[in-house]
């Protein structure tokens, strides 16, 4: 019973945020301009996952006759959901270090003829170029994005 507690008093803290932020995570990624497709596209890509899970689930249960298998399945699930935001946070945290190494190199360059800072602010645009820390530093660095 106090395993039950513990559960739903994690589970419930965190349950909802989805519903509640899915919506600006996307605005923030996408932009407001491509929002209602972002949301539209994540809302559809959980049709399948709902669809299947309960199934996949009760056959685990049925050949098993444990719920274990049925939990390992989902703390799975959950650990591979927790992996896509930790790659998602590093990836927008490398995007906004590449904005700022763009506006510190734009507020450089007034000149009217094109130079090396020029191309190479080109380059930065075209994101081919990998500026500030590396994807492995990011994925654990503790930053607000």
């Amino acid at each position: 019973m106090q395993v039950l507690i513990v559960y739903a008093f994690i589970a419930g803290t965190v349950a909802g945020t989805y519903w509640a932020t899915i919506a600006p995570v996307c605005a923030e990624v996408v932009g407001l301009k491509d929002l209602p497709a972002a949301l539209s596209i994540t809302l559809l890509n959980l049709v399948l996952p709902d669809t299947f899970a309960e199934p996949i689930v009760l056959e685990i249960t049925d050949h098993t006759g444990k719920y274990l298998g049925a939990q390992l399945f989902v703390g799975f699930a959950y650990i591979a959901a927790a992996m896509c935001l930790l790659f998602l946070k590093a990836w927008k945290i490398g995007d906004l270090e590449r904005l700022a190494e763009l506006e510190a190199k734009s507020v450089n360059t007034l000149s009217p003829t094109p130079s090396a800072e020029d191309a190479e602010i080109s380059r930065l645009e075209e994101g081919r170029v990998n500026t500030g820390s590396s994807f492995m530093k990011r994925l654990i660095m503790c930053r607000k994005v």
